[in-house]
């Protein structure tokens, strides 16, 4: 069976929605951006099977309203 893909969402519901579909995660990582702490909710960037269920990599995504002011 494949899980389903929560890459993009935040982790709570990611992990709500593969709980729901009967998937162990086996392993959760988190990444951190090279500059400076992250700031903002976990989200799911990257996904893929092992034994034992999924492991998950999350790295915390930074508020749109952010994103678009350091682009200025």
């Amino acid at each position: 069976m494949t899980p389903p893909c929560v890459i993009g969402r935040r982790l709570p519901q990611g992990e709500a929605i593969l709980e729901a579909a009967g998937v162990r995660i086996a392993l959760l990582r988190e990444t951190r951006p090279s500059k400076g702490a992250p700031r903002g909710p976990l989200r799911i960037v990257r996904q893929r099977q092992i034994a034992g269920g999924v492991e998950l990599v999350t790295a915390a995504a930074l508020p749109l309203i952010e994103r678009e002011q350091s682009h200025d």
